[in-house]
């Protein structure tokens, strides 16, 4: 250095003095590095305290979006579950109404049913004991050929009603075969009555699949009750049509009316056919999805003598092979 150079020519106050620069030279160079090495530190560590706060805070924003999400996914979760058990809350509830609402249905369609077969099964020994009386009497005036044509339509008679009370539809000719044979029998002794079965020409009763022993029994009613102490000729039309889409039956006596048949004995078994068979429509018509209904009134609001029985009768028509 230069103050060694100094002493070795014998100048030590140079020397001194070139010493003492170098010195102050050189605590100010090492002050101004440690002063630069501190702020580089203080720097670093301000940095690192930084990218750890930043890492802490990303940690903690990190762990509060996964505990976000947990909490959302078992809140959805929840939320499903608490769905489907609604659902199948609502299912199970409706199932049970469902299932009482259809056997109610089966049970009062079954009761319909029995008090119809019971209704009949009055009807028929009834008729049955009556048919025989009269062929009895036939045998015993030795009236031959009408006592034979009796009982062979009285055989055919009892054939298809037996046939017809098996099945839940029949055609509309094998209905109308059997109350036409019921008229002539009840006719074939004296001929009391007058009837007359029309069917229009629209309606073909061999495609026609109508509920059996709709039309007798109000036949029978016209034929029991209609025409107490009457004279006069006893008549019952039976007309068929087809409207709108409606196949409609009309009954028409000139007996003594409804309102008038209401006031005698035997009134209330008119009422309770006529109920019955109004409800067995109701059930048939559902179970079909076509129109069925019946009406009784008195003739006289047309100015006219009798009954008319309106029979609107749910159908179902023979598919085409």
């Amino acid at each position: 250095m230069l103050s060694k150079i100094y002493e070795k020519k014998g100048l030590h106050k140079k020397a001194l003095e070139s010493y003492q620069q170098y010195k102050i030279l050189n605590d100010s160079l090492f002050n101004k590095k440690n002063i630069e090495k501190l702020a580089q530190l203080e720097a670093d560590y301000k940095y690192k305290q930084a990218l750890d706060s930043a890492n802490i805070r990303e940690l903690e924003l990190t762990n509060t979006v996964s505990e976000t999400n947990k909490n959302l996914v078992k809140t959805q979760r929840n939320y499903l579950w608490a769905v489907i058990g609604v659902l199948l809350i609502s299912m199970v509830l409706g199932s049970v109404i469902f299932y009482q609402k259809l056997n109610h249905a089966k049970s009062k369609t079954q009761r319909i049913i029995t008090e119809q077969k019971l209704l009949r099964s009055q009807m028929t020994p009834h008729f049955i004991f009556n048919s025989l009386s009269v062929l009895q009497g036939m045998i015993l005036n030795k009236e031959e050929k009408k006592s034979v044509s009796y009982l062979s339509k009285f055989s055919k008679l009892m054939r298809i009603t037996l046939e017809n009370s098996r099945d839940k539809l029949v055609l509309l000719s094998h209905e109308l075969f059997a109350v036409e044979h019921y008229l002539s029998l009840q006719n074939l002794e004296n001929e009391t009555y007058q009837y007359n079965i029309t069917v229009n020409d629209s309606i073909d009763s061999n495609t026609f699949l109508v509920p059996p022993m709709l039309i007798q029994p109000f036949v029978e009613n016209a034929i029991e009750h209609a025409f107490k102490n009457q004279q006069e000729t006893k008549s019952i039309a039976i007309n068929l049509n087809y409207s709108n889409e409606n196949l409609i039956c009309t009954i028409t006596d000139n007996g003594i009316g409804i309102d008038a048949q209401k006031g005698v004995k035997n009134g209330n078994k008119i009422s309770l056919s006529t109920a019955i068979t109004s409800e067995r429509l109701k059930i048939i018509s559902k179970d079909l999805n076509v129109k069925g209904w019946v009406t009784i009134e008195d003739r006289q609001k047309y100015e006219a003598q009798g009954t008319l029985v309106t029979l609107v009768i749910p159908y179902k028509l023979v598919e085409a092979q």
